[in-house]
């Protein structure tokens, strides 16, 4: 898990401001939010895990969670993608992620 340097406070308003937009945001089931995971310190599997720890907090249950893991020269990159679980695109808005990334038109 990350861990902030020594003699930094954990700030919860993040948690917060977090959980507030999972409650939120997929009011409308046709929003679709992607976090994409800091790498340049190598810490983007503590940053994806710190994030799934304030989505499964939130007590959100009609929203889907979809990780992916992209190799490109600069190292490896992590991003997660949050959908309404009746979103009635979802197969395909997953898709079109996937193809974006993979043909290189969107670089995470």
């Amino acid at each position: 898990m990350y861990k902030p340097p020594k003699g930094t406070p954990e700030d919860l308003r993040i948690a917060a401001t977090v959980q507030y937009l999972f409650a939120t945001w997929f009011e409308q089931m046709s929003n679709i939010i992607i976090a994409v995971y800091e790498d340049s310190d190598r810490l983007q599997h503590a940053r994806r895990k710190k994030f799934e720890s304030w989505f499964e907090d939130s007590g959100v249950d009609y929203i889907e969670k979809h990780d992916f893991e992209f190799t490109e020269e600069e190292g490896t990159r992590l991003a997660s993608l949050f959908i309404h679980m009746d979103f009635v695109a979802k197969e395909q808005a997953i898709t079109n992620f996937i193809s974006a990334i993979v043909n290189g038109h969107v670089s995470i």
